[in-house]
């Protein structure tokens, strides 16, 4: 039941009156016509159970996407990403406004990442701006909170991935690095070039995640840049990637002869400054940084014909054009064997 009364504030003299789950609430407008259509809007809503009470956002957005960020499913180092990006970009550009403005001001959230476009900032980090009004939202909707917004498919352009660069690295190039990383991480040079393992990914290895008889490594987290364990990059708990395991890697871990964790306390920093200093002494040129051991994974394969959709599988890639924007230059046979074929199309 709604009606339209007089008010007693001149400014907006005609207020909406309707019950809403056990409760009277009111509403008023400047002219007849705002408070009839309101009233209008509600008896439709309200008939098909749509009707979303407008006070339920009246939360100030960024106190909400702080609640909403403080229960995410995400490790402790991806909310505090979050948080930061929250305050820094995000909160300065929507101080004071509520959740229901916020949600209809799809020019306003455009401008944010026209500003941190223009400023020279990465595609990720307003890729973060956007899943986090976003996901409030969405979430103040599953809440009743909002009956919608206009939030949705905004589409932030990624930068094209760059062609690796791959610096060649022989037998015994890569036996000196493992040596001069000592007996504690030398095995790391080894994962990485036999599984592609990010560096990251590779100190939280655990003997346990090799399965099968060691033919299959289950990667599932890594090392945080925060310190300890978390999930693995742009994943959730739990998820993970199995990638082959060649036998002389199998019979290098079970050498290694570590339980758990194969390398107990190694910290990212730390492994890429002692990194450094192990491939300058094993005579690799400068430009030899930890990825390429990544880069000589990938290459191998590739260039010994394994399809580059499985090889995206296996680097952890979430979209194959970035494999094929980094890798695809290693296999050019492919233009050749494509004319071939095609030579004899007509026969």
């Amino acid at each position: 039941m709604a009606v339209i009364v007089k008010g007693k504030n001149p400014r907006k003299p005609y207020t909406v009156r309707y019950q809403h789950q056990g409760r009277q609430r009111e509403r008023s407008f400047t002219t007849q016509r705002e408070a009839k259509d309101y009233l209008a809007d509600f008896e439709r809503q309200s008939r098909l159970n749509l009707f979303v009470d407008p006070r339920n956002g009246s939360a100030q957005f960024t106190e909400y996407a702080e609640r909403w960020i403080d229960g995410l499913d995400r490790a402790p180092g991806t909310r505090e990403s979050y948080r930061s990006t929250l305050a820094k970009h995000i909160a300065p550009a929507v101080a004071g406004r509520t959740l229901a403005q916020v949600s209809q001001d799809r020019e306003a959230v455009e401008a944010i990442l026209a500003g941190m476009r223009d400023a020279g900032l990465s595609a990720t980090l307003r890729g973060r701006v956007v899943s986090i009004i976003s996901g409030a939202m969405d979430a103040a909707v599953a809440a009743g909170r909002l009956p919608g917004h206009r939030i949705g498919g905004i589409k932030v352009r990624r930068e094209v991935s760059h062609q690796a660069t791959i610096i060649p690295a022989t037998k015994d190039q890569l036996e000196a690095l493992a040596s001069g990383l000592g007996d504690s991480l030398g095995l790391t040079v080894w994962i990485m070039a036999g599984t592609g393992l990010r560096v990251s990914e590779c100190l939280a290895v655990r003997l346990d995640g090799f399965r099968g008889s060691g033919k299959t490594l289950r990667v599932h987290e890594q090392v945080s840049r925060q310190g300890g364990y978390g999930p693995l990059k742009g994943r959730r708990p739990g998820e993970y990637r199995d990638v082959p395991v060649p036998a002389w890697l199998w019979a290098k871990v079970q050498d290694h002869g570590a339980d758990g964790y194969l390398f107990p306390g190694a910290t990212y920093s730390v492994y890429r400054h002692r990194f450094a200093s192990a491939a300058a002494g094993a005579g690799l040129p400068d430009g030899f940084a930890v990825h390429q051991l990544r880069h000589l994974y990938a290459s191998k394969l590739l260039t010994s014909g394994i399809p580059i959709t499985d090889v995206s599988k296996w680097l952890g890639h979430r979209d194959i054009n970035v494999t094929h924007q980094i890798y695809s230059h290693l296999v050019p046979e492919s233009w050749d064997r494509a004319r071939e074929v095609l030579d004899h199309i007509t026969d």
